[in-house]
């Protein structure tokens, strides 16, 4: 009689061996969805049924699977870069008509009065920092700004041209 070890072998062997199933329409698009969420690290209940060789079979069926993955979060990640990139160069058109005094552009039709004022703020800080950091008068841009907003900014941005050296 062979020893138990042997059979366990055998049988290990015979099961591996095997052919992954054939997939139903189904049981794919579920196999599709637990490897999307596997490959974000996110799991759901239904994803405990699929075994090893049912995402072999799928895989094996779309090789290239997880190339378009990647790609397809590539292109949405490239279409939000250049959203925000667009959405900040039409914020700093913005920003320009304002500090020239034209407060009705066309350029801030899309932004909110906080948007505008914070951008605003941001500037003034940023004008009145690199004032103070060069040694010119920085009276006007830091006027009215809190001392420890500009204290803080101040330490930032001598860090900032510490790391550019």
């Amino acid at each position: 009689m062979p020893s138990p070890k042997l059979v366990l072998l055998f049988m290990a062997a015979a099961v591996g061996a095997c052919a992954p199933p054939e997939l139903t329409a189904p049981q794919e698009e579920l196999v599709r969805r637990c490897l999307e969420m596997a490959h974000k690290q996110e799991t759901s209940p239904e994803c405990v049924a699929i075994t090893r060789s049912m995402e072999k079979a799928f895989l094996r069926k779309r090789p290239d699977f997880y190339e378009r993955l990647v790609a397809d979060r590539v292109a949405y990640v490239e279409e939000r870069i250049a959203e925000d990139m667009r959405r900040r160069d039409e914020l700093n058109q913005c920003l320009d008509d304002h500090e020239v005094g034209r407060k009705d552009a066309p350029s801030c039709e899309d932004f909110m009065t906080h948007e505008i004022m914070r951008g605003l703020q941001e500037r003034r800080l940023a004008r009145c920092v690199a004032a103070r950091l060069d040694g010119a008068a920085a009276d006007a841009d830091c006027q009215g700004l809190p001392e420890r907003l500009v204290e803080d900014e101040l330490h930032a941005e001598r860090a900032r041209r510490a790391r550019r050296r």
